[in-house]
């Protein structure tokens, strides 16, 4: 069986490696030289058509991304060029169809499920999303982190129906999120990408990113007004509770909402007094961002 071994090891390597560095003559260490030779040879070998595999699979989805885009933007170039839109406009037209439209026709995205998956899937796969972005949130960190160690299970139903509810909105870069001075009941979750916050007569007073949130103070009826614009800096994904959703979500918790409710309006109000360093000849510059009081230094 030994001597099979040896035999069947040797046709392998003159058929693989097509050597001719060892004689017939075999010691244990040519025979571990040999299947050395075999082993790295074969994996070089695979990893050299792995890599060319790849390289064509990223080539040809590059491809139809190009194409795909050349199709799309030759006719929307057409649309704009007969109705005589302007050149700002045109470009801000382009830069939605490159930034926004071509990733959710050609990447899977929140969108794709909620347009493909069946409703009973697509509520399971959505809320397991959404669920993170919470759990993993400011908002949560803030308003929950002690009430989660006290009663669990509230919490956890809280945060079930506001996955539920929640809806995924979608920015190029230098669009409004959120406009000084206008009034508004939404709260926002920042999933992906980043924004500015700019106030009037100040300028961009902080960024925020993922993890971030805006607006429960307004969500809340505490203060429907804007205090400063919101401008996204990237392609950004934001995550939509409005105020209508919110209420009908304390409704469905007749025992434990009301007390949500009020844990949240006293943290909110708590931290829109709460008043950080700053000199009070430049109060201008603080901006009470959904019940955090931001300071430029």
């Amino acid at each position: 069986l030994k001597d099979k071994a040896v035999l069947y090891v040797n046709c392998f390597y003159w058929a693989s490696g097509a050597g001719d560095g060892y004689n017939t003559a075999q010691t244990m260490e040519k025979m571990a030289a040999i299947i050395g030779q075999i082993v790295f040879s074969n994996f070089f070998l695979a990893y050299i058509l792995g890599s060319i595999i790849s390289a064509l699979q990223e080539f040809n989805r590059s491809y139809k991304k190009r194409a795909l885009y050349r199709t799309k933007i030759d006719a929307v170039n057409e649309f704009l060029d007969k109705h005589s839109f302007f050149e700002g406009m045109k470009r801000e037209v382009r830069e939605y169809y490159q930034s926004v439209w071509l990733p959710m026709e050609m990447d899977f995205t929140e969108e794709s499920l909620v347009k493909e998956l069946p409703h009973y899937l697509k509520e399971k796969v959505m809320t397991k999303i959404t669920r993170d972005v919470i759990v993993h949130s400011e908002f949560f960190s803030k308003y929950f982190a002690d009430f989660m160690r006290e009663d669990p299970e509230s919490v956890v139903a809280f945060v079930d129906l506001v996955s539920e509810r929640v809806q995924p909105m979608y920015f190029i870069p230098k669009q409004f999120l959120i406009k000084e001075g206008d009034t508004g009941t939404d709260m926002y979750f920042i999933k992906e990408g980043n924004v500015a916050v700019h106030k009037k007569g100040v300028g961009v007073v902080v960024e925020l990113g993922p993890g971030a949130y805006i607006g429960e103070v307004a969500l809340l009826g505490l203060n429907p007004h804007r205090s400063a614009s919101i401008i996204t800096l990237s392609n950004t994904t934001v995550y939509q509770l409005t105020q209508r959703d919110f209420d009908e979500i304390i409704e469905e918790l007749p025992e434990t909402g009301p007390g949500i409710r009020e844990l949240m309006e006293n943290i909110a109000k708590g931290w829109s007094c709460l008043l950080y360093t700053y000199d009070a000849a430049d109060d201008s510059l603080r901006v009470d961002l959904g019940g955090r009081r931001i300071i430029k230094k």
